[in-house]
């Protein structure tokens, strides 16, 4: 199996044609016909863009595994964490830099101030 192999599986699982691969995921129209008849190969940039559409990993369409999704660590954050992420996610680029910049400040003056009992931490 390679590639081609698996979008056409994932293609026929869902019933979708073609064409809705194709729309669906961004791509040119009749990219997965010349695929399949061996005239070009998917890019990079085509490979990402039918992994998002059909929600596996990139490694799944590939063969390097027969895991669709990869596994997602567990983090529990505090309610603190949440907000920071939030506003981040939110933030301008500029802000976000800012965030940063305050961030890497508080740590520094934390450095200084307790020193390694700060850095074991």
């Amino acid at each position: 199996m390679n590639v081609v192999d698996r979008i056409f599986q994932l293609k026929e699982e869902r019933h979708l044609t073609s064409k809705d691969v194709e729309v669906g995921a961004g791509l040119a129209n009749a990219s997965l016909l010349q695929w399949k008849k061996g005239k070009g190969k998917p890019s990079l940039e085509s490979i990402i863009k039918v992994a998002l559409y059909f929600d596996v990993s990139t490694d799944y369409l590939l063969c390097l595994t027969d895991e669709r999704k990869e596994d997602k660590i567990e983090i529990s954050l505090t309610e603190e964490e949440k907000l920071l992420l939030k506003a981040y996610n939110n933030a301008s680029v500029y802000d976000r830099f800012r965030i940063i910049q305050l961030c890497m400040n508080s740590l520094d003056e934390n450095i200084k101030k307790y020193g390694d009992l700060f850095l074991n931490y």
